[in-house]
This record gives structure tokens, C-alpha cells and sequence, in this order.
């Protein structure tokens, strides 16, 4: 697909609550993002918990969708987004999406929410502990997700959103944000945010694991040229 100057985007602010119509596009554009190399949420097999990239589709037609015995299934079923959008954005959430031609094709979204609160959401002990001994906050900036479709990278439209959300939170006066990434194997967004933007990481989960929980203050963040 040839390239298309951010111009021909349009960059919209989005609630599922009130624009319903918009929502089945978001849910395509979300389940499309992840199903792809390094998350490889595509499908899964519920007894030994593997999981399937689409760059995995000729081995699984070898399997026939089959694993451990049992059918393959989704891994980010349509019911399962919704609720989870319907979830997560709530009053003072920022969430921004791309379109083109009428087409979801990136969205980004995060909130602000405690250190307990984070922690409770992201499994991880002693990570409220680590944010308040570094940053002696009651309230930061989670960075919940950001995702653009695979024919439509590397044309600013990620750095976009970013920014926007970005802005959102800066009017809520949040000076810390958060994110959670793959660090192992590597992930556009991890460099993204430890090479371009300077996120340290604040936590890691077990080994084996590859995710990683990196944070910075974000109140000098653009003034710094990122």
C-alpha cells in the first residue's frame, strides 16, 4: 500500500459509550494489531495456553485449527474487546482514533488511576511502592494501549495519537506516565519508548515472561524535542 501524508487522516476522540457505530471498527483494527508478531494474539489453545500469530496460518491449516486435541480459538474475541473498551474508558480516559476512509486503521487510549489501582490491574507486587518511591505521585498517567495497522506504520500516525493523548493528560495535570510493553522479543512500541522518549523501566515481570512496565515524568516531555 503506498504511503498517504498524515493530512488524509482523521484524528477523532472516541467513547464507545456514545459512539456506537464506530465501535465494531475500533474491535477489527484492535483484534488485527495484536495478531501479528510480537504479541501474536491471534489465536490460542485453551489447554496449553499457546499462542498463535497469523504469520503461523500455514502450520496451523497442517493442524487443521487443532491443539492439545481441541479446536483452536480466538484469542481477542469481539464480546471480550467490547467489554473490555466499555471497561476501561471511563470518565477522564483519553482515547484517540485514526481514520481513513471512514476505516479505524490506529487507536490509542490510557487513563489516569492510582499506583494501587495500576498495580492491582497489572499483577505486579510492590510495583505501587516502586511509582510512589520514585516519583511521590497519587495519580499517574497509564498508557493503556496504541496500535496501528500493519499497511499503515511508519507514517506518523502512532506519534500522532501519542500526542494528542498526551496533551489530555497534560491537562489533567499528570506528570507521570506508564506503559506496558514487550521488551523480549522486541516490540516497535518498546524502542519506541526507551529509545525516542527515555522511558526507564520501573518493574519487570518473571523471566520468561518479555513484558516490562516503563515509566518517565512527562511534564518536559515534548519540550525536550521527543
Amino acid at each position: 500500500m503506498p504511503a498517504h501524508h498524515l493530512s488524509e487522516f482523521e484524528f477523532c476522540k472516541f467513547d464507545p459509550q456514545k459512539q456506537h457505530k464506530l465501535l465494531p471498527s475500533v474491535i477489527r483494527c484492535y483484534q488485527r494489531v495484536f495478531a501479528d508478531p510480537p504479541w501474536q494474539e491471534w489465536l490460542h489453545c485453551k489447554q496449553c495456553h499457546r499462542e498463535y500469530g497469523t504469520n503461523m496460518t500455514a502450520s496451523l491449516q497442517i493442524q487443521n485449527y487443532m491443539c492439545c486435541g481441541t479446536p483452536i480459538e480466538e484469542f481477542w474475541p469481539a464480546s471480550k474487546v467490547g467489554q473490555d473498551l466499555n471497561r476501561e474508558l471511563i470518565p477522564n480516559s483519553s482515547c484517540w482514533l485514526a481514520m481513513h476512509n471512514e476505516t479505524v486503521v490506529g487507536f490509542c487510549w490510557g487513563f489516569p488511576i492510582t499506583p494501587e489501582k495500576l498495580e492491582l490491574k497489572l499483577g505486579l507486587p510492590a510495583l505501587a511502592e516502586r511509582i510512589r518511591a520514585k516519583f511521590d505521585v497519587d495519580s499517574v498517567a497509564y498508557q493503556d494501549e496504541i496500535g496501528v495497522l500493519p499497511e499503515y506504520r511508519s507514517q506518523g500516525i502512532a506519534s500522532a495519537m501519542f500526542k494528542k493523548r498526551h496533551q489530555d493528560f497534560r491537562d489533567q495535570s499528570l506528570e507521570i506516565g506508564v506503559v506496558r510493553t514487550k521488551r523480549m522479543p522486541p516490540s516497535v512500541t518498546y524502542d519506541w519508548f526507551t529509545k525516542r522518549l527515555q522511558y526507564e523501566t520501573l518493574a519487570s515481570y518473571e523471566a520468561g515472561d518479555g513484558r516490562v512496565v516503563l515509566a518517565r515524568n512527562i511534564s518536559t516531555l515534548f519540550q525536550e524535542g521527543a
